[in-house]
């Protein structure tokens, strides 16, 4: 939207996207140190990180190529708030995968729980505890 508007106008514009636009940063950050068992957590935030930034870092480069197939401000508009729409989509998908691994989760400490009721050992019958990847 700032981007059809006159100067002061479109720098107003930005002030909500700004403000909201940067809060998947903290809850990313969260879910990638969650998700990790604790002696890994350091490197793989120092790779979420790195990764990140790269891939953030580098998108500029890609106006010049947009702009040469498209106008600019098509270009700005496909970056700017096409990669938020993109970014969204990516946090959609993951939090169906992490429901659908809460599932399995609850699932084997049922299974877990009845074993222990019925007084056998869930290692000695072939169970494993966690959730397992398939």
């Amino acid at each position: 939207m700032a981007l059809y508007l006159k100067p002061p106008y479109a720098f107003l514009a930005l002030i909500p996207s700004n403000i909201i636009g940067e809060m998947w940063v903290g809850v990313t950050l969260a879910v990638v140190v969650e998700l990790v068992p604790s002696y890994i957590r350091t490197s793989t935030v120092a790779v979420y990180l790195f990764i990140s930034t790269n891939i953030g870092g580098n998108s500029p480069l890609l106006v010049t190529p947009l702009r040469k197939a498209t106008s600019f401000r098509t270009a700005l508009t496909i970056l700017f708030p096409g990669l938020y729409v993109a970014g969204s989509l990516l946090f959609v998908l993951t939090l169906l995968v992490l429901r659908r691994d809460i599932k399995k989760v609850k699932q084997e400490e049922e299974e877990r729980q009845l074993l222990l009721n019925q007084g056998e050992d869930p290692e000695e019958s072939g169970k494993s505890y966690g959730a397992q990847r398939t």
